[in-house]
């Protein structure tokens, strides 16, 4: 019995004895691994070239992605908006031309626009004083637009008529933004630029028109195509859109209209953020005209359906 018990103690010291000893043989082994494996990433950052001199491998950098060139429309179009955000006032002469190739005919208005832009709200006032048809003379011819940040008010002196147009509903206006006296009549009169050209894109495809013999040299030109889903998809199938580079603001638009006719406004002897006189957007109706036509804005009627 006590030769068993002697043999098996033995056993178990031996047992404990070999794993010391190998658990011993590997710590000392771990830091020459460890040495030998920081040697080789060492041998792999450092080279040698010559004696007592050493060089380091350069660093591998992540490539930067390439930036798109910006185009000439992009270009164009971004000094467009920057300018037309300081409109304040800006009043001009107007050259209004109407071809109407079906009839073969064609009449030249002209005339003089002014407007106003302040916080909340614009004002527009158009006068078309003259009119010259085919080649006859010119004659004095007076038609009048103003809008007044809700109506458009037309009238019209040969016929002693008054038409009013609503183009905004005033409950939903926003206060600080207001609805602009250019967009809200763009869909009646082909003006577009004057306030901003972030929607341009949306709603036109765009394309820079090389210069004619006899334009102007400090003028951009680009023919702008309605989209198919486009805000003016039921009036205009394209404007050419003529913009002054010294002032970055429009001087032409001819506009091709779903109907075949041309229409051309030019901007001439423009005067920007300068007084305007007082009470230039009174409306003064006169004597005797009657209200032919008042529209009121189509309003979406909410009904639940039960």
């Amino acid at each position: 019995m006590n030769i068993n018990k002697t043999l098996k103690t033995l056993f178990i010291i031996f047992l404990l004895t070999a794993v010391c000893m190998a658990q011993g043989c590997d710590k000392k082994k771990q830091p020459a691994e460890k040495a030998d494996s920081q040697a080789n990433a060492e041998k792999k950052v450092v080279k040698t070239t010559q004696p007592g001199k050493t060089e380091q491998t350069p660093k591998v950098q992540a490539e930067k992605p390439e930036s798109k060139p910006i185009s000439e429309i992009d270009k164009i179009l971004a000094k467009l908006n920057a300018m037309s955000k300081t409109i304040e006032t800006y009043q001009c002469q107007l050259l209004h031309l109407v071809e109407q190739p079906l009839f073969e005919s064609q009449s030249l208005r002209t005339g003089k626009m002014c407007y106003l832009r302040k916080k909340g709200s614009s004002r527009l006032r158009v006068d078309l004083e003259t009119i010259k048809v085919d080649d006859e003379p010119i004659r004095d011819e007076l038609q009048q637009f103003f809008f007044n940040g809700h109506w458009l008010t037309v009238i019209d002196h040969p016929l002693k008529q008054i038409k009013k147009y609503e183009l905004v509903d005033p409950n939903k206006v926003d206060p600080d933004k207001g609805n602009d006296a250019f967009d809200l009549i763009s869909e009646h009169m082909p003006i577009v630029g004057f306030t901003g050209t972030d929607k341009l894109k949306q709603e036109f495809d765009i394309s820079l028109v090389e210069p004619r013999d006899d334009d102007p040299n400090d003028v951009a030109i680009l023919n702008m195509k309605v989209k198919k889903d486009s805000l003016y998809k039921d009036n205009w199938v394209s404007i050419e859109f003529t913009v002054d580079k010294k002032l970055w603001l429009p001087v032409k638009m001819v506009t091709l209209s779903t109907e075949e006719d041309i229409y051309g406004i030019s901007f001439v002897k423009a005067k920007l953020n300068e007084k305007l006189p007082d009470g230039i957007f009174n409306i003064e109706l006169p004597k005797g005209f009657t209200l032919a036509e008042q529209v009121p804005l189509k309003r979406n009627s909410n009904k639940n359906n039960k």
